[in-house]
């Protein structure tokens, strides 16, 4: 098998690069792997506006989560399932008999779910946002200090 030899260039801003000496294709996989990655883990700028909205959505996402939450509880235990009961069948999905019950309680929750989503999302584009844009900005925040400490200061009461 042939391998490569590598060596390690340091960057302006403390970037650090891997030179390839003799590239494989394998080796060239792995770069443009560790690109794409790169990429779908960048940092992001959010402005304050932008942040502001995300804090709204995300205060609203929990208390509308939890009154979600109180719903499937209710309708869970109309249908004798515990909470414990639904999380099993979610991990063996399709290794485990089910009664008539449980798979019209399951199919309810399943639906239940997505119509939460699919409130939530519009919940999200009419505070002028697109979802994906809201999710990205959640994600990213679990990396980046900064936009967290941005985040978490507007919910500190004065």
């Amino acid at each position: 098998m042939p391998t490569a030899e590598w060596s390690l260039k340091k960057l302006l801003n403390n970037k650090t690069i891997l030179i390839m000496k003799k590239p494989t294709w394998k080796s060239l996989l792995l770069i443009l792997v560790l690109i794409l990655q790169g990429q779908a883990f960048s940092q992001i700028t959010v402005s304050d506006e932008k942040l502001q909205k995300v804090a709204e959505l995300y205060e609203t996402s929990l208390v509308e989560g939890e009154k979600f939450q109180e719903s499937l509880d209710s309708l869970m235990q109309k249908n004798g399932m515990t909470p414990e009961r639904l999380l099993e069948i979610q991990r063996m999905r399709n290794n485990i008999d089910l009664s008539e019950v449980e798979i019209e309680t399951v199919k309810k929750i399943e639906q239940a779910r997505s119509e939460f989503s699919d409130a939530f999302d519009e919940i999200i584009i009419n505070k002028g946002m697109t979802p994906e844009e809201y999710r990205r900005i959640l994600y990213e925040m679990q990396n980046d200090d900064e936009l967290q400490e941005r985040f978490t200061a507007l919910f500190t009461i004065d």
